[in-house]
């Protein structure tokens, strides 16, 4: 059996940007990670063995987000080869790094970069 897990809006404070000003002031980014893996254990056991435990991807998300990049393109390939490499039963992974305050220049809601 495949299931979907999704682990949507987390929240970082983290210093990426292209200017100075965003280097040394940060900013707020959210996180959207969602993968399919074999469930079926988990769902029948409750028990964690039988399924990708989602705290690990937490943490990679965490520590990688605590890495100053100039590009949130850069944030997101570092987070999706990371889980690739380090989580076992993850497939069909996908990963979107939003930036609400992107300066632009204008208002907007977010620039975003998903990876899959």
């Amino acid at each position: 059996m495949i299931n979907k897990i999704e682990l949507k809006g987390l929240k970082f404070f983290a210093y990426h940007g292209l200017y100075d000003y965003e280097k040394k002031n940060g900013g707020w980014f959210n996180i959207d990670v969602s993968f399919h893996c074999d469930a079926s254990n988990a769902i029948e056991n409750d028990s964690i063995e039988g399924t990708v435990n989602y705290e690990e991807i937490y943490k990679i998300v965490k520590e990688e987000m605590g890495v100053p990049s100039s590009l949130i393109e850069h944030v997101a390939g570092r987070i999706y080869k990371k889980i690739t490499t380090n989580v076992i039963g993850v497939s069909q992974l996908s990963v979107t790094v939003y930036k609400p305050e992107a300066p632009l220049g204008g208002p907007l809601d977010h620039v975003s970069i998903t990876i899959q």
